[in-house]
């Protein structure tokens, strides 16, 4: 993406793809930081495994513009877990962890059903997958 803008609560050194919608990221989302398990095709984690909802699906979503454009990580893995029994297919995928900095965008807490759940918000032009190393395997169903 070669267009990029400041938005949200970043630092003035962050800049956000341009498709992202007006006031994304939000005011209240805070600097990266601590530990994050993430859902990842791949070991070890590739690019591709931090694309967010909006560009897998070509689009934003209506009823979250702007929580669609975020990565999704949690904090705790009994929710990554309670999550891959509701998803099937999410249950083939590994977990990855990183240690997140501020200079690698900013989160906000966003539980639903998840408590641990953060949408991360990534800046133009980052790659953190080489910050992520694959710390359990596939949710294991049952019977197998």
């Amino acid at each position: 993406m070669t267009d990029a803008r400041q938005a949200g609560a970043s630092s003035p050194a962050l800049t956000w793809p341009n498709s992202y919608p007006d006031l994304c990221p939000p005011a209240e989302a805070t600097p990266a930081d601590g530990t994050v398990l993430r859902l990842v095709r791949n070991d070890p984690p590739r690019p591709d495994d931090f694309r967010a909802w909006s560009v897998e699906n070509g689009r934003v979503a209506k009823s979250k513009p702007c929580q669609s454009c975020a990565v999704s990580v949690f904090e705790q893995i009994d929710d990554v877990r309670k999550m891959q029994r509701r998803v099937p297919s999410q249950r083939v995928k590994p977990v990855a962890a990183a240690e997140l900095k501020p200079e690698m965008g900013v989160t906000k807490l966003t539980p639903k059903r998840y408590q641990s759940h953060r949408s991360w918000w990534i800046p133009d032009g980052l790659d953190p997958s080489p910050d992520f190393q694959v710390v359990a395997p596939p949710l294991k169903t049952e019977g197998a």
